[in-house]
């Protein structure tokens, strides 16, 4: 009997031991992640994962942080399955669901998006997974889930990108009022933030007031980097260029 508590106490000493050893390797491989390393991390998530599966071990975790590497390489198809993985061992890991989220949604497909978010503020309803919420309903059209939301995510933080995306669902409702309100809470917070400059030229075009708009369209269009705000350019350019 004593020989066998021996051995039982030996076997759950090497358990931990070797428990000890994979949480060290996994904390090396974060510190690859944190500087960005994003290329070299994956390879060794990869060596990683590969060394696990022949020992029959599934780790979640590594699931989640060599998808993570995917989606900030652009891979988001393959960051979505590496995702899948990772809740299909625990689908209570609400990194998993926030992140597959953001590849959803990067790709346009917002009712995923929306589904995923939404498990995500189930399990810990955060500022980050209540902007996103309301970010996903806005970009698809539903405009007083998308105030439902962030406004549940400015009551935790006060971010300049909550009120400005809370004005645009306001405007895109009717609420002029209360779209020129948010904007200018954001402003004070922000006020380099470019956005607040796309919304007051929606703000002025919906007061009518050609000249105020025309003013904000040609600040607009100094600050239109990379096509960010094309879209509001074209809606309003003949307006304020005649063309």
């Amino acid at each position: 009997m004593k020989y066998y508590i021996l051995l039982s106490l030996l076997f759950l000493i090497s358990l931990h031991s070797f428990s000890q050893c994979e949480k060290f390797v996994l904390d090396a491989i974060l510190v690859e992640m944190e500087k960005g390393e994003f290329i070299e991390t994956e390879i060794s998530l990869t060596n990683y994962i590969e060394c696990n599966k022949k020992r029959k071990i599934l780790d979640y975790k590594a699931y989640y942080l060599r998808g993570y590497c995917k989606k900030m390489k652009g891979k988001l198809s393959l960051a979505i399955e590496d995702f899948d993985s990772s809740i299909r061992i625990n689908d209570y890991y609400y990194e998993s669901y926030y992140e597959r989220g953001t590849c959803f949604f990067l790709l346009s497909l917002y009712d995923d998006a929306i589904r995923d978010y939404y498990y995500a503020y189930q399990i810990d309803a955060d500022a980050d997974a209540c902007h996103a919420l309301g970010y996903a309903y806005y970009e698809s059209g539903q405009y007083n889930l998308a105030i439902k939301f962030l406004s549940e995510s400015i009551n935790q933080i006060q971010w300049a990108k909550s009120y400005i995306l809370r004005a645009k669902s306001k405007l895109l409702n009717g609420d002029i009022k209360g779209g020129i309100e948010d904007t200018d809470i954001a402003e004070k917070l922000d006020s380099n933030n470019p956005k607040i400059i796309e919304n007051r030229v929606w703000i002025t075009a919906l007061e009518s007031d050609k000249d105020e708009m025309c003013k904000y369209y040609k600040l607009l269009e100094k600050v239109n980097t990379g096509d960010l705000f094309k879209e509001t350019l074209n809606m309003y350019k003949s307006e304020c260029l005649g063309e």
